[in-house]
């Protein structure tokens, strides 16, 4: 059951703004806009008038209540199915999330899960990836969270979102942006090759991207290691003169000690997708659509929260 469009249009009200909507669906701010002209087209008449922000006409606000509507439908069709899926039984679910985005996503995973599978029982583990892709291996986790690296080959991935890998420093010694993108200055990583990159321990995603963008752009800066904690490195990097990496949905993670900039990196690959992960005979097919579609949710949830949080 594809409802793309009533979630397309319904986000779109909820911000105000395509381009908020856009970053809460994970996709391009251009093909959104395309989307809503289209559908618009295709309608035959304006969803919402156009000016600071989006306000619905009134027959956008019609359109609203009934997408809204049909939205709930199937959430409940999901919601049978799954039970379906599962033979008839409540599902015992084990997750394991990264640490650093537990704490803001468990509750919105949690949210989800009641609703998706209200007989069901869900247990959420924290850990490092490291640690969450053991626990798989042994039987203790059904699904991993995580970024799409180091992953065993074997396993089945489902991407829920995309992380696009940002340069950051402190006000010291900033880098020469190149470009303008967006809310973000672009970088070429071939300007810096005589600075000094502060990098996370080697098991970690945002080292691994790093090192590949870094050698895409053809230099071998200077490096050393920092702290074991990314908010700890991205402090470190924050009150001295190095630079260093961090996702764009880690930002709003952290409390810094000073300010820092953030650039858009011009060499690539600079994009990484967040994925549900399972052995492959873990679950029927079915489940597993209705699993994703239940994370999918709670992500786009977590974004709502952080977007009305920051207005």
């Amino acid at each position: 059951m594809d409802l793309q469009e009533q979630l397309y249009i319904t986000t779109i009200a909820d911000c105000g703004s395509i381009t908020r909507a856009a970053a809460m669906l994970h996709i391009s701010q251009p093909a959104l806009s395309r989307f809503l002209t289209i559908t618009e087209q295709r309608l035959g008449y304006p969803l919402f008038q156009r000016s600071k922000t989006l306000v619905p006409t009134e027959l956008g606000t019609l359109y609203l209540e009934k997408a809204r509507q049909i939205l709930r439908i199937g959430q409940d069709f999901r919601r049978e199915a799954a039970l379906l899926a599962c033979g008839g039984q409540a599902l015992n679910l084990q997750i394991g999330v990264q640490t650093l985005r537990a704490p803001r996503l468990a509750p919105c995973i949690y949210m989800a899960f009641s609703q998706a599978f209200p007989q069901g029982h869900l247990q959420i583990l924290d850990g490092a990836q490291a640690e969450l892709i053991e626990k798989m291996n042994s039987g203790q986790l059904d699904l991993v969270l995580t970024n799409d690296v180091a992953l065993p080959g074997q396993w089945e991935r489902f991407p829920l979102r995309q992380d696009r890998l940002m340069l950051v420093s402190g006000l010291k010694n900033p880098p020469r942006p190149c470009a303008s993108e967006g809310d973000h200055t672009t970088v070429d990583l071939r300007t810096l090759k005589n600075r000094t990159f502060l990098m996370l321990t080697s098991n970690n995603s945002t080292y691994v991207m790093g090192k590949r963008v870094l050698a895409a752009s053809g230099i071998q800066p200077a490096m050393r290691e920092g702290a074991a904690k990314h908010e700890a490195t991205l402090n470190m990097i924050a009150m001295g003169e190095e630079l260093g990496f961090t996702f764009d949905s880690y930002l709003h993670l952290f409390q810094l000690l000073a300010p820092v900039r953030v650039y858009n990196i011009l060499q690539e690959p600079n994009i990484i997708d967040y994925v549900m992960c399972c052995k492959p005979d873990r679950f029927p097919g079915l489940l597993k659509e209705q699993l994703r579609q239940m994370l999918s949710s709670a992500i786009l949830r977590e974004g709502q929260i952080r977007n009305s949080q920051n207005r």
